[in-house]
Formats: C-alpha cells, sequence, structure tokens
C-alpha cells in the first residue's frame, strides 16, 4: 500500500536546497526523462531531443529514461547563492541534483554534479570559503506525508537541517530561518 502511494503521488515530499546561482523563476517546474548519464555510470542525466533540447513533455517518451517532475520556489538569494524549496511529483534517483544542475544552479558541495565548477562564482570570498567548508552537500529532506497502510491515518513527519549544517544557512539566509512561525532552517 505503501508503494502504491509512491506509484500514484500521493506521498507528500518537502525538500530544501542551498544552490549556487539563482533560478530565472522565483517557481517553477523543471520535468525531463532521466536514465544514467552516457558516460558516467553513477551519474544520472536528463534525455535529449535530436534537436538537444531535453524531453520535456510525456506525449512522445523517448526510449529509456523515467519521467520526472521537481517542482521549486526560490525563498531567497544572497549574493550568489540560493534557497529553494523542492516539491517533488516523481522521486526518481538524483532527480533534485539533476534538474538543479541542469537549471545552471548546482547544489551547493555537490561536486558530482558541477558545484565545484561554479565555486568561483561565488564573488564574496568569504562565502565561497564558508561553502567549500561545508561537510556535505546542502540537500535536506524536510517533509514526509503519507496514509499509514494498515491503519489509514494521515501521518505527517517535519525535520529540520542537522546541526552540521544550520549555523551556515541560518547565516546565509537570515529570512528563510522562519517563514510564518515555523521553523525552516
Amino acid at each position: 500500500k505503501l508503494q502504491h502511494q509512491f506509484k500514484d503521488r500521493s506521498v507528500h515530499r518537502i525538500y530544501f536546497a542551498a544552490v549556487i546561482g539563482t533560478p530565472q523563476k522565483s517557481q517553477g517546474q523543471a520535468t525531463s526523462f532521466i536514465a544514467r548519464h552516457p558516460s558516467d555510470r553513477k551519474k544520472y542525466a536528463s534525455i535529449y531531443d535530436s534537436q538537444r533540447n531535453y524531453v520535456q513533455t510525456v506525449d512522445d517518451p523517448p526510449p529509456i529514461g523515467k519521467w520526472a517532475i521537481t517542482n521549486y520556489k526560490r525563498l531567497e538569494s544572497k549574493g550568489d547563492i540560493s534557497y529553494l524549496q523542492l516539491k517533488l511529483d516523481t522521486g526518481r534517483t538524483h532527480q533534485i541534483r539533476v534538474h538543479l544542475s541542469e537549471m545552471l544552479c548546482p547544489i551547493l558541495r555537490d561536486v558530482m554534479y558541477g558545484a565545484d565548477k561554479k565555486l568561483k562564482a561565488i564573488s564574496s570570498s568569504h562565502l565561497r570559503a564558508a561553502v567549500a567548508a561545508l561537510p556535505r552537500f546542502a540537500l535536506h529532506a524536510a517533509e514526509l506525508g503519507f496514509t499509514h497502510p494498515r491503519t489509514g491515518e494521515r501521518l505527517h513527519f517535519h525535520a529540520l537541517w542537522p546541526d552540521d549544517m544550520r549555523d551556515f544557512l541560518k547565516s546565509a539566509f537570515p529570512e528563510s530561518a522562519k517563514v510564518k512561525g515555523r521553523a525552516l532552517i
């Protein structure tokens, strides 16, 4: 029953990410078919059509890849980094990392998906050093909601960022530390 909820997209999932760069739109949706990267088996990538554009509709599916939908909302930008809320309609391997990287906004410290190459784009040397010192990449699964498979009770779980990231995020994104009285960081 729980697998069915994931399949029919009734599971509520909210993530937060700190990224290098700023998405062009303050909110939007990234859609594509995602499959293993053609030359790096550890990575995933969106599938291109014959014109080298991402296949972004389900109307003409490619022979490989799985449909992925990531909704994003920019909560705050500070200099060359942004804080995003992400809601998944699908749950593909590396989905958030792929979509953000392809939006030219890789997750801070996500070396596999290009954050190391964009680190130099952070103009403030102090901020660049703080980002380089982060212990891991800045992606957090903050909310999970689903219907209990046996009892039918709707369950909702909320988790703050772990301590190893919280100080940096609170200083980098003070406006997002509290939204409508609820802590996001």
